[in-house]
């Protein structure tokens, strides 16, 4: 309703459909493109990131470093984010080829009532500093934390250095976005690069073109356009060889 009543030329859906049939309607009016994950089966116009894969990434890179029990901090987790459950899924697939029961050596943290108080924000770094603050406090076992972005890196970072632990000595810490300021020098954080500012640009660039064609008879393309962007580790300082820690049953 929306879309018909204010002059929109067309419409990035950055999030998966709740609604798939309406987005179906939509693009016969308009031109649409998805910027979702990859596990997102559509008719429609998509680039995507194929978060299962980044998931595999994080967990290969602390597995080789001799890390096995990983804490992996989420702001929440439910069916409509379907990149973070893709990834978790990616993490626990990595655990149990290695012969690791993902339910014993891979906790999935989302906050609970109390965890952040109500004047902080329920995401990013927040969520971050409280949860890994608790884990620290409660589990000595965890050797990795595992961040939903680097935002949520940097609340784990500074609740293990509040507990007067050490970057990577007790605890590594990874992130995913590959943000600017997870590069500076003083402590380069580990994250995934999903290419986000990449695929914006493409995404752009496919719904111009079909903006563009929109006046000609059909705008619709021949095939369905898929453009896929694979992640990458960047290994910075947050990440190093696992320390031991007393195996408790």
């Amino acid at each position: 309703t929306f879309c018909r009543e204010v002059p929109v030329s067309g419409v990035l859906f950055l999030y998966n459909p709740e609604n798939s049939s309406i987005i179906s309607r939509l693009s016969q009016e308009l031109p649409v493109l998805l910027v979702y994950d990859k596990s997102v089966s559509s008719d429609i116009d998509v680039v995507e990131l194929d978060n299962f894969k980044v998931g595999r990434i994080i967990a290969e890179h602390l597995l080789q470093l001799g890390h096995r029990h990983v804490a992996a901090v989420f702001p929440s987790l439910s069916e409509k984010h379907l990149g973070r459950l893709r990834r978790v899924e990616g993490m626990q697939e990595v655990f149990r080829r290695q012969g690791l029961d993902p339910g014993r050596y891979l906790q999935i943290l989302v906050p609970q009532p109390g965890d952040v108080a109500p004047w902080q924000t329920a995401s990013g770094y927040d969520v971050g500093f409280a949860l890994a603050t608790r884990v620290i406090e409660e589990d000595s076992r965890v050797t990795a934390f595992v961040g939903n972005n680097d935002m949520a890196a940097f609340g784990i970072m500074d609740a293990i250095l509040t507990q007067g632990k050490r970057i990577p000595k007790d605890y590594s810490v990874i992130g995913c976005d590959n943000l600017t300021v997870s590069g500076f020098k003083r402590m380069g954080l580990t994250s995934v690069d999903p290419f986000s500012a990449q695929r914006a640009q493409e995404a752009v660039r496919v719904i111009v073109q079909k903006i563009e064609r929109k006046g000609q008879k059909s705008f619709l393309p021949v095939e369905t356009v898929r453009v896929a962007y694979e992640p990458k580790l960047i290994r910075r300082d947050t990440t190093d060889k696992a320390p031991q820690r007393e195996e408790k049953e």
